[in-house]
């Protein structure tokens, strides 16, 4: 019988993850524990048959006096469901991540912290996705770290990686969120020498939440424009592009003018082409 049609028992699951089962990552690793982990990674993945009411109920023991009982089943689910062949269960790994977090930031910011070293795309993009997912409840005391964590990621050259950092956590979330700190950030990434760290500042406003900073992403995206690496500049120029859009009456004069300076044409000119062709 295919696993999606097999009907599952929450409560003897329940029942385990009460008391019969060891803490600590190491120890569920091995064995019935690792087989727990991935029965229960499957089943928030959505492959086994469980209801909405019980899957939410599993979710919400596991992020929140699970972890306390047992944090290393966690981590363990959430790795196994980051390192999915399936898009949408990786997405699955993130959310949870993030939810842990949210309810344990002290106790799992460090577990999230090693994620950010991990030979694995997978695992580094959901460490990106849980403390954007996090940064949802404001929480000023927890900002600095959530900045020092994604700063980590910044010359990480995995594609999977970087497209979900700098337009989308630092972009899309951190720039609404905590706009003052995450402004400060950027200005100071944008001093470095690593094209990549240079490529996420770039991208950063590209997302919606930039036009309430025009002004601020034109200080940092003017001498990107004129970067000699095109990877670089590129990203400076699709930026302005989606600014000019939003707020076309301060970004264009400013395209206008770059256009005049050599080392700032190429960028300049792309920007308005597209946005030209857009109308």
């Amino acid at each position: 019988m295919p696993a999606a049609d097999r009907p599952v028992e929450l409560e003897p699951i329940m029942g385990m993850l009460a008391g019969r089962i060891p803490s600590g990552r190491d120890s569920l690793m091995t064995g019935e524990g690792e087989a727990l982990v991935q029965r229960l990674a499957g089943i928030l993945a959505g492959q086994e048959a469980i209801g909405p009411e019980d899957r939410r109920r599993l979710w919400r023991y596991l992020a929140g006096p699970g972890f306390d009982a047992i944090p290393g089943l966690a981590t363990g689910i959430v790795l196994a469901l980051a390192e999915d062949p399936g898009w949408e269960t990786r997405e699955t790994a993130a959310a949870l991540a993030g939810d842990i977090l949210t309810e344990h930031f002290e106790a799992f910011y460090p577990t999230v912290l090693a994620f950010t070293g991990s030979p694995s795309a997978n695992t580094r993009r959901a460490a990106a996705l849980a403390v954007m997912y996090a940064s949802k409840k404001r929480n000023p005391a927890w900002v600095s770290r959530i900045l020092d964590l994604l700063e980590r990621l910044l010359s990480d050259r995995a594609e999977y990686v970087r497209k979900n950092l700098g337009p989308f956590a630092i972009g899309s979330a951190l720039l609404l969120r905590h706009p003052v700190e995450t402004l400060e950030c950027l200005r100071r990434w944008a001093q470095s020498d690593d094209q990549q760290v240079l490529w996420n500042v770039a991208m950063a406003f590209s997302a919606a939440p930039a036009k309430a900073h025009v002004g601020a992403a034109l200080d940092v995206l003017g001498p990107l424009c004129g970067h000699p690496d095109r990877f670089v500049w590129r990203a400076a120029a699709s930026a302005l592009r989606s600014l000019g859009r939003r707020d076309p009456g301060r970004v264009l004069p400013a395209l206008e003018a770059w256009r005049r300076l050599p080392e700032r044409a190429a960028a300049a000119e792309t920007a308005l082409k597209y946005l030209q062709a857009a109308g």
